[in-house]
């Protein structure tokens, strides 16, 4: 895995193919400038604004930033599939929830039936050992 810093995946939105670096800092209420520099290292770089994250996410409909900031957290993004009410959102993150919740009990089941099927193989071996 490449070991990309939140400025570099904030470069590489920045330098994108649908907006141009000027469109892009309009779209975001800043200068060209700034935008530069919160994709630069050392002194000549800046930090960008938290408030700016979901912005630029939003305008370059890239959730590289978000999923770099995440997955640094040991956390996952899964963006929802279709544009929905809050109410649709919420419904979507229960049955996400109750899906995760499932997917555990169903490995947890996988887990006991592997852990038997050895416990048979270790037995049938000493079994077979002892003849």
């Amino acid at each position: 895995m490449e070991n990309r810093t939140v400025r570099d995946v904030i470069k590489e939105m920045v330098i994108n193919k649908n907006q141009t670096v000027a469109e892009l800092a309009d779209m975001l209420g800043c200068s060209d400038n700034s935008l530069y520099r919160y994709g630069l290292d050392g002194e000549s770089g800046t930090d960008m604004p938290v408030s700016k994250v979901i912005p630029l996410t939003h305008a370059t409909r890239n959730l590289a930033l978000i999923k770099h900031l995440a997955n640094s957290c040991g956390c996952i993004v899964i963006k929802i599939p279709f544009k929905s009410t809050r109410q649709n959102k919420l419904q979507v993150a229960q049955e996400y929830q109750s899906a995760i919740a499932d997917y555990d009990k169903i490995k947890s089941g996988l887990q006991e039936l592997l852990d038997h099927c050895l416990e048979n193989i270790i037995q049938n071996e000493q079994t077979e050992m002892t003849f």
